[in-house]
């Protein structure tokens, strides 16, 4: 069973972004772990990282951060420092070559290997930073 996404912390009036996006899974996600307050932007991925938000950013990564891309943010859930093991939460990333790639949806009904929405993953940060999809990587805004 896939994430819950009927829940006030994903869907309007409360998340301001677009249904299904990657921005409002982790607008929605930092919603749920602050316990409602953040000051997260709105506006597309790539402009996360550098927006005037109010937060620390950097290159390392930490537990309850957002990872930011030129075209992709993910939630870092946990990071474990002796493994450089990552593991987080993301919706809306699929390889360029599947049909659903920027489809804009949350799919986490659906049963198949390729599903990302609302899932835990786990890379280290050096695969993480490689992988193909979302654009460069810019770096982490720290919640906390």
């Amino acid at each position: 069973m896939g994430k819950n996404f009927d829940v006030a912390a994903y869907k309007a009036p409360t998340n301001p972004l677009r249904n299904g996006e990657c921005t409002a899974y982790c607008w929605g996600r930092a919603y749920e772990v602050m316990r409602g307050s953040h000051n997260l932007p709105t506006g597309d991925a790539g402009t996360w990282f550098k927006a005037k938000h109010g937060y620390l950013t950097g290159q390392i990564p930490k537990a309850t951060s957002i990872g930011c891309f030129t075209g992709h943010v993910i939630f870092i859930e946990d990071y474990d420092e002796d493994t450089d093991m990552l593991r987080f939460s993301e919706a809306n990333y699929y390889a360029k070559t599947d049909s659903r790639f920027n489809n804009g949806k949350w799919e986490p009904e659906k049963v198949n290997t390729n599903n990302t929405d609302g899932l835990i993953q786990e890379k280290t940060f050096s695969e993480l930073k490689k992988r193909t999809g979302g654009g460069t990587f810019q770096g982490f805004i720290y919640l906390v």
